[in-house]
């Protein structure tokens, strides 16, 4: 009867054992990446990704192999001094196989100036290359800083822009300054007819440091931004809009900036969080889990974590927070059309230039990887 009583009890420690699953934080697609800064599924159905130094890759998501794809351009400072950034396709690649890719350099003789260029490329499937075409935007930028923005997108009839605009006070409300704006181009890189102001990209000003974009259609577009110590922002960019930058931080809740908001206009954000959290991208879920149907999903730098967003006219009503601190600093993410969600680290150092101190390694953060998750994972990594 001991016996029995022992054998009985090792067979429900043994079930319970079984169907207590262990916690899955991801696939680890690809690992030893220098800061993957954009991440997109492509045309293709690829997952196509930018990184340090000026590099394009794709990775096929079938057999996992990997191809790079060789950016031919003459009229490009040295590569050590030349980051690969934002990345985006033209809507009929089929018929224009089109890559729009930013790009931050080093000013000339000064190291500490970070300045934006976006351009257009043509992309050869059989040769794995992309080859310049032109030049949309050049040496957008401010002295002393490195944060540029650089988040470009499409949507059916043009194309986006991030451009940010970190320290230089007041310099986002003129309309011949393009830093600290949302700047909006027709496909091929020319200016619409009907932007708010005539012959200049500008859509929206008063931005500081968006690097967050998501276009849904012509018209619907959102953004995430740095704050500096307080009031990162989650918006919806409306044409001709001020979106307060650097008079009003966030919402219009201090005396400072009440004596701006009304002389401004400013448009407030439909989240802001305080502190900041360093919100470093943006995308909207079109996958089937009916959970997340219609929701935003950010990264953060700081926090290191995955955020679901829910908005309701023009309202945040929901947010949850997955994957805190799991693989150190967040970059990027992209969402595929069956809900699978992919993510970039950013945790090496891209250039002492920058001002960050070398990180000590922790050896419990992956240096630097692309992270897959299906939408069966998303609920256990809370």
């Amino acid at each position: 009867m001991k016996y029995l009583s022992f054998i009985i009890s090792l067979i429900l420690i043994t079930n319970s054992c079984s169907e207590s699953k262990p916690v899955d934080y991801g696939e680890i697609l690809l690992n030893d990446l220098i800061i993957p800064w954009e991440i997109e599924i492509g045309p293709d159905e690829e997952l196509w990704f930018t990184h340090q130094f000026r590099k394009l890759s794709k990775l096929n998501l079938t057999n996992q192999k990997v191809t790079s794809i060789e950016i031919i351009d003459t009229i490009i400072p040295s590569p050590n001094k030349n980051y690969s950034f934002g990345m985006t396709f033209h809507p009929d690649f089929k018929n224009t196989p089109w890559v729009y890719l930013s790009f931050l350099y080093q000013k000339e003789n000064d190291p500490t100036t970070g300045l934006l260029s976006v351009k257009i490329y043509e992309y050869d499937a059989k040769k794995n290359t992309v080859t310049y075409k032109k030049t949309i935007l050049k040496d957008v930028g401010q002295i002393g800083n490195w944060n540029a923005g650089g988040r470009i997108k499409t949507s059916k009839n043009y194309l986006f822009v991030n451009a940010s605009n970190e320290t230089v006070l007041h310099v986002p409300f003129k309309d011949s300054n393009l830093s600290g704006s949302i700047l909006r181009y027709d496909l091929d890189g020319s200016i619409p007819q009907d932007n708010p102001i005539a012959n200049s990209p500008k859509y929206t000003s008063g931005h500081r440091n968006p690097q967050g974009l998501v276009v849904l259609s012509d018209t619907e577009i959102y953004t995430s931004e740095h704050g500096p110590s307080t009031d990162d922002e989650f918006n919806k960019i409306e044409s001709g809009k001020n979106y307060g930058w650097p008079m009003v931080h966030g919402y219009c809740d201090t005396e400072r900036e009440t004596a701006y908001c009304d002389t401004l206009k400013s448009t407030f954000p439909i989240k802001s969080w305080t502190p900041t959290i360093a919100v470093s991208s943006l995308d909207f879920y079109k996958g089937n889990n009916e959970d997340f149907k219609n929701t935003f999903w950010v990264t953060t730098l700081k926090e290191g974590d995955l955020r679901m967003l829910r908005i309701k006219d023009n309202k945040l009503i929901e947010e949850k927070i997955f994957l805190n601190e799991k693989y150190g600093r967040l970059r990027d993410l992209t969402i595929d059309k069956e809900g699978n969600i992919y993510i970039s680290t950013a945790n090496n150092v891209p250039s002492e230039n920058q001002g960050y101190p070398k990180p000590n390694k922790d050896e419990s953060i992956q240096y630097d990887v692309i992270v897959k998750f299906t939408p069966d994972m998303i609920d256990i990594t809370m």
